[in-house]
């Protein structure tokens, strides 16, 4: 394990190699954009768990986080360029390098890396070189999470901290059920009709119990609700009947529509004609 912890340590040295030596080169900054790549495929390969999976990506939540691991990887190849080039400007240096080698040398790193570590998890951390641990966490941090958001947090910030938390479901069900306030019934809202979380707790009618929420979440149960049954409509059983959803359309007219359509969609899977 060590000496794979080592050749590790030498390949991920080779991804922040190519960047410094691209600008104590001289290159134009016009060498970050493929260096950015190399990065971000360095990462996709390694830390397969800190990106979006392809069913995610569509979801809004899943783009933030996105946007964040790519702004992420692009800070990481200015840090190394510019120091490169500081370096060389301080020292008066310019190591004579043909454009091509730094990036080569870069994306070297990731066949190496990927031989070195060939399979990458959530319980290995490449970046630190050390073995994390495999046990989920309770729900403890995103718990303490939640009680410092407003009462108006939103869609995003909830999901957001909710994809983020390796709690296990069923504690963390359990732990949302058991909190007072605002932000904690709209984040059991959120969990329930999250589509991986209303597959994992098919037959359960966790989405069905939560009907009605509070008349602001009603819009945002509707919304979330229609797009899990029309991804899998083998779920319309752990939604509201739709005489329940229908009676609640009077509460909020900006949910209506929403809680027609899926009154409509249950209705046509469970009845079908």
């Amino acid at each position: 394990m060590t000496t794979r912890l080592r050749l590790l340590q030498g390949a991920t040295a080779l991804l922040y190699m190519g960047p410094l030596l691209a600008g104590l080169s001289g290159h134009g900054w016009a060498m970050v954009l493929p260096f950015v790549a190399i990065f971000t495929l360095w990462s996709v390969i390694l830390r397969p768990h800190l990106w979006p999976t392809p069913d995610q990506v569509r979801r809004p939540e899943a783009l933030v986080a996105l946007a964040s691991l790519l702004a992420t990887q692009a800070l990481l190849v200015v840090i190394c360029f510019a120091l490169g080039r500081g370096f060389g400007g301080v020292m008066g240096m310019r190591v004579a390098l043909p454009f091509w080698f730094p990036a080569a040398l870069s994306f070297l790193s990731v066949p190496l890396s990927r031989l070195t570590w060939p399979k990458p998890s959530q319980d290995f951390d490449p970046l630190a070189h050390r073995l994390g641990t495999a046990a989920p966490e309770g729900p403890g941090p995103l718990m303490t999470a939640l009680t410092r958001l407003p009462d108006t947090a939103s869609e995003l910030q909830l999901q957001a901290h909710l994809m983020a938390s390796r709690a296990d479901p069923q504690d963390l069900r359990e732990a949302l059920a058991a909190a007072p306030g605002p932000v904690f019934a709209r984040a059991r809202v959120i969990q329930a009709t999250d589509p991986e979380m209303a597959a994992f707790f098919a037959g359960s009618r966790y989405a069905a119990s939560l009907f009605p929420p509070a008349p602001e979440d009603l819009s945002l149960y509707a919304t979330r609700a229609l797009r899990v049954l029309e991804d899998d409509p083998t779920l319309a059983a752990d939604f509201p009947p739709p005489a329940a959803l229908r009676a609640a359309m009077a509460q909020d007219p900006a949910a209506a529509l929403a809680l027609g359509r899926l009154a409509g969609l249950i209705e046509g899977i469970l009845q079908p004609a």
